[in-house]
C-alpha cells in the first residue's frame, strides 16, 4: 500500500510484476492479451507448486534463455 515505485517497474519490456505476498500486476495491448499473460503466470505458478514433490527446482541459465528467445522469437 502506498508504494511509489510500482508504476516505474511496468513497461513494454516488463509487462508483469509480482508484488510479494500481495498480488500480480499485468498489462497488455488489449484485454485479451493481458488475460493471456495472466493465464501464463497462473499456469507457471501452478506448475511450480505441483512439481515441488518431484524435487528441487533447477532454473535454466541465461545462455539457455537466450537460445530459447533466438529460436522461438526469431531475434
Amino acid at each position: 500500500m502506498g508504494r511509489k515505485d510500482i508504476p516505474e517497474l511496468i513497461s513494454s519490456g516488463t509487462p508483469s510484476i509480482i508484488i510479494q505476498n500481495d498480488s500480480v500486476l499485468i498489462t497488455g495491448d488489449n484485454l485479451l492479451h493481458t488475460f493471456d499473460r495472466l493465464e501464463v503466470a497462473e499456469f507457471s505458478a501452478k506448475s511450480l507448486v505441483m512439481a515441488k514433490p518431484i524435487g528441487e527446482l533447477l532454473p535454466i541459465s541465461d545462455r539457455q534463455v537466450e537460445e530459447l528467445r533466438r529460436v522461438f522469437l526469431k531475434k
